[in-house]
């Protein structure tokens, strides 16, 4: 497949405002207040507004349209693999090694455990911690269902 540069440029902007949109977010001032040392810049609060809302759905418009364009030079199964094989296979090895841990912190600091009977196997408590720490791999395993579809 021969690479559309313009597909690659709407990436690299999108996740150019990502990181503007972090670094902004540590001085927000209303929300979910992350700055502990200085008070919140209601100005940087605009820019948040602005960007929150498109990241996501021009991230899987690009995606789709890559999928178009793969789609174009390979097989249904030869996609399918494909996707399988860059989505659902490091996706998913990722959230079995490490979304373990990730959920062990959301659900220490939200003092979930404490809601858990102390009866619960470890398999199911580890699937629990799993499952809470999924993270942004959620969007892998979006992608690769939608892949399914197509």
């Amino acid at each position: 497949m021969m690479r559309k540069p313009f597909l690659d440029n709407l990436r690299y902007g999108i996740v150019l405002s990502v990181a503007v949109y972090h670094v902004f977010y540590q001085f927000n001032s209303v929300g979910v207040i992350t700055n502990v040392l200085i008070p919140g810049i209601p100005a940087l609060d605009a820019p948040l507004y602005v960007l929150y809302p498109w990241f996501m759905v021009v991230l899987f418009l690009v995606s789709g349209a890559s999928a178009r364009y793969a789609l174009d030079s390979h097989s249904g199964k030869a996609f399918f693999a494909e996707r399988t094989r860059k989505l659902l296979v490091p996706s998913t090895l990722g959230l079995l090694v490490l979304g373990w841990a990730q959920g062990y912190f959301n659900m220490a600091f939200s003092h979930a455990f404490e809601n858990i009977p102390s009866g619960v196997p470890a398999p199911v408590l580890y699937l629990i911690m799993t499952v809470s720490g999924i993270g942004v791999l959620w969007t892998c395993h979006v992608l690769w269902v939608c892949a399914l579809v197509l």
